[in-house]
Formats: C-alpha cells, structure tokens, sequence
C-alpha cells in the first residue's frame, strides 16, 4: 500500500503543476482580476474599476460588490511588484492553506502518509479542487475564505488566543460574510473562559476587531454609494441565466428545489458522438452547473459519525454546517462554472474538522482507498473538460 499511496501523490501533485497554469486559458473562461484592479485602484487612492462582469455602475463608475479583504492582502506584494496579481496570490494561498492543513492533521497523530492523503482529500476530493485551480475572482475569494477558516478551526484546536480569533473572524467578515457561521463555536470556546480572572480582556480582544471590521465595511459602502448599508450585492450587473434566478428573489424557497439538485443530486455528463447516444472518450464529463457534492467528496460522508457525539462543540459545528447550509439552498444561484457546489466551500473547513475528529489514529485501507479513488476521480473528471475543448 505504501507504493499506491507514493504513486498516487505524485500523480497529484503532477496533476497540480499541469493543471493550475492552464485553466483558465484552455477552458476559455476568461480571466478576472476584480480584486487584482481593486487593490491597484486602492494604492491610487480610487475605489472604483473598469466595467465588466458583475459590477455594479454608480454615478458613471463601476465598483466591485464583493468584501475588500482579498484586495487588501495584494496590496503590500503590489508594492514590490506591479505585474503581481491575483492568479500568483492564489499559488501562494495553496502552498500556505497546504501548510495548515498539515498542522491540523498533526493534532490527531496520524502517520506522515495519512496526513498527506488527508490534504490531497481537502484539496482533491472535495469541491476546493475548482478553487485552487481557478484564480478568477469568484474563486480566489473563496480560497482566502478557506484558508482562513482552516487558520481560524487550527487556533481553535491549538491555543484559542482571543485577539487571533477575532482577527481571523473579522478577516473572514470581509472576504465572505456567509461563512461567517462559524463564530457560534468560536463564541463557545470563548465562554468556557468565563470563569477566568481575564475574560473581560479577551472578550474585548475578541470583539475589537470584528467591531472595526464591520465599522470599516460600512464606511466603506458609504463612500462608494452614500449608503452603509448598500453594498450592490443584489443590484451589480450579472449574466448568463443569473438575472431570471435573482428575480425570484435574492433568498427564497423557490431557489430550494434548484440547489438541492445542483447540491445533491445531479450526476455526470454523458460524451457521445453525433448519434447523441453512443459513448465516446472521455465517456463522461462534469456540468458546470454543478455536479452532486456525494460524487466527488464521499470521504466528506465521515463527518456524519459526529452526529451522535455529546459534546458541545461538535454539536455547535454541526449547527453552523446547517445554517450556512440553509443559506445557500435559499439563495438565488447555486454557482456557475464550477466543479461541484463550490459555495459549500464555506463550511467545508469545519466539515474537514469533524472528518478528522471522527477517524481513527491511523486510516484504514478502506479510508485510504475512498481518498485515492475519489481524488483520481475528481482529477480525471475536471481534465475531460480539457479533452473535450481541445
């Protein structure tokens, strides 16, 4: 098994090298560099960008809609070099979110094999494979979504400092607030201090900056628009089928039932020839609307051990997976161009977590197996999308 496991990481990370670098131009999808423009605008003193997808046009300029923080980390490399963008943070962020994973893993005593086949798990076999292989800004957001909250359930895990949970918290509030769900646990671990001679202290440490990030966001939409509380979420211009879905309503039960079968339920692609029934290689592909989160993250299903745990915090994380859950079924899009729900991003960080809490000391051959199978899936999957526009 050791020479599988060997083989099968090298094969990840040659899939890595070939695949990041190409993605985006093969595909054809364009590149966007909303946050790259905005934190080029912002060390000119200017808020706004150029036209283009999903801005949104105020006064005669068009604005970004999406949190800052993304272009706020561009902004001191963007000091030492101009021509860095986005697409080289997106690079870094792997490396580093790969770094943390590795921590994380460690904490459980697993063997070096097993922790590394739990990394490729996170980056390959869940839908954070189309993140980290596309820099466009959508997907780069997410990224430093999850790469925080991997920074933020590791502090958890390790020292629990209230000034760094609060900091990454706040971080978090401003590159996706929808991810935000997972201050409910954080809120626990604080409160287990109560009885602690400096809780008032780290309960200030805590609030302070999630207290100046809200304030900073506000006066943010304010200097664009005259307004705290506007921030174009719901008015920016957007394209495709998006426009008839947001007239639905931004959140509403009639998204449900759409989502649920993007989320859950869509299975692959057929490829055929011109018959339009007979199978040709590569026989099946992935729709770009989506593809069933069971299909390409079934080691994720490990979690569900946790359902019956008493403890408190486990039960908290679950609470949070299910509203952020909740929120993104009632919402008006459930991703486009993308490789799986890409938004359940926003908890797979915590879904991660319960993964390794409910696992053994060492994976079984079975567990290493569903990792293996389902990455090369995964892997094989995304690459057809190559084959067929070649």
């Amino acid at each position: 098994m050791f020479y599988i496991k060997s083989i099968f990481l090298l094969l990840i990370l040659l899939s890595f090298i070939v695949l990041l670098p190409g993605t985006v131009k093969v595909l054809n999808w364009g590149y966007w560099t909303h946050f790259s423009q905005q934190a080029d605008s912002f060390l000119h003193g200017r808020l706004d960008i150029a036209r283009q997808m999903d801005t949104f046009e105020y006064k005669g300029k068009y604005y970004w809609h999406q949190q800052p923080f993304p272009s706020v980390i561009l902004i001191p490399f963007k000091l030492f070099s101009k021509n860095f963008d986005q697409s080289n943070m997106q690079f870094v962020l792997t490396i580093f979110l790969v770094i943390l994973l590795y921590k994380l893993t460690r904490i459980y005593n697993k063997p070096i094999s097993d922790r590394l086949l739990l990394i490729s798990a996170f980056l390959f076999g869940s839908p954070v494979m189309g993140l980290i292989l596309n820099p466009s800004s959508w997907y780069y957001a997410q990224l430093v979504t999850v790469t925080l909250m991997i920074g933020l359930i590791l502090e958890i895990e390790t020292k629990q400092r209230s000034l760094v949970l609060g900091i990454l918290l706040a971080c978090i509030i401003a590159t996706r607030p929808s991810a935000s769900f997972i201050i409910i646990p954080v809120i626990y671990f604080l409160f287990k201090k109560f009885h602690e001679r400096k809780f008032v202290n780290n309960l200030v440490m805590f609030l302070f900056p999630l207290g100046f990030t809200i304030f900073v966001l506000l006066f943010f939409n304010y200097v664009r628009f005259e307004n705290i509380f506007f921030n174009a979420y719901a008015s920016n211009e957007i394209g495709g089928y998006m426009p008839y879905f947001r007239s639905l309503g931004v959140f509403s039960f009639d998204h449900l039932p759409t989502n649920l079968y993007y989320y859950f339920l869509i299975s692959v692609n057929a490829v055929t020839d011109k018959s339009g029934s007979h199978l040709v290689f590569p026989y099946i592909t992935y729709s770009t609307w989506g593809i069933s989160l069971f299909l390409i993250a079934p080691f994720f299903l490990y979690a569900f051990k946790t359902l019956n745990s008493k403890y408190p915090e486990i039960r908290l994380y679950w609470i949070a997976i299910i509203l952020n859950l909740t929120l993104l079924l009632l919402f008006f899009a459930p991703g486009w161009v993308q490789f799986g729900p890409r938004y359940t991003a926003d908890f797979f960080p915590i879904l991660y977590l319960l993964v390794l809490k409910s696992l053994p000391s060492k994976l079984t051959f079975g567990q290493q197996s569903t990792i293996i199978l389902s990455c090369l899936f995964n892997i094989y999957l995304y690459t057809t999308a190559f084959i067929i526009s070649s």
